[in-house]
């Protein structure tokens, strides 16, 4: 009997089957890469393209920084001893001295006062002047007035006065016999004496006497 010849069986057919559908594959994988690149990438109006990035947002915010003023206070300054000055009407009675002449009297702002007594001649024989510093915020009145008596005294000898903080002696002038100054707080008093009513002799014993007088004189 004779065998009939059968043909082999060929695999063509499922090897063209796998590259299509390979194929399929690649297509479909190539079509989500560009609909993923498309939603990344969106045209602007001049046709080019911008990223859109997703910046992540911190979730709480750094703890804010605290600066420390140091602030400085200044210290109190302490209270003037004297506040105002008596006009001449008011204070020149209570000096050891003989009427004055009232039309010379200054009285300025109740920070100076100055008195004059003159003689027959019409010249002047006596004047006492009172300056008074007030202070400001800053300043102290007192301070400043013993910065100025010490300026003025220079290196003249102190003449110790119960009565006052500091005092000196001006030597016989032109004018005036003797001159005498004295510092109490922030009130300078100043007593002139000259001509014959008051000779150099007596003249200092004289002017310490009114000098007192003028400081007790002053409003408290």
């Amino acid at each position: 009997m004779r065998q009939e010849w059968q043909r082999p069986r060929s695999n063509t057919g499922l090897i063209i089957a796998l590259v299509i559908g390979l194929v399929a594959l690649a297509g479909i994988g190539v079509g989500l890469y560009f609909a993923v690149a498309d939603d990344d990438e969106k045209p602007t109006a001049g046709g080019s393209t911008v990223s859109q990035t997703t910046e992540a947002t911190p979730t709480s915010e750094p703890p804010a920084t605290t600066t420390t003023r140091r602030t400085t206070t200044t210290p109190a300054l302490p209270p003037d001893k004297y506040t105002r000055l008596a006009p001449c009407a008011e204070a020149a009675p209570k000096l050891p001295m003989p009427p004055r002449a009232p039309h010379r009297d200054i009285y300025q702002d109740r920070h100076l006062t100055w008195c004059t007594w003159v003689n027959a001649a019409n010249k002047d024989h006596a004047k006492v002047e009172w300056a008074l510093e007030p202070s400001s915020r800053y300043r102290s009145g007192a301070a400043e007035q013993r910065r100025f008596f010490i300026n003025i005294r220079q290196n003249k000898p102190d003449a110790p006065l119960p009565f006052a903080e500091l005092a000196f002696f001006e030597g016989k002038t032109p004018v005036w016999n003797c001159v005498l100054y004295v510092l109490d707080g922030n009130v300078v008093v100043t007593v002139y004496l000259g001509d014959k009513e008051h000779p150099s002799a007596t003249c200092q014993a004289e002017a310490t006497n009114i000098a007192k007088a003028a400081v007790e004189a002053i409003p408290k």
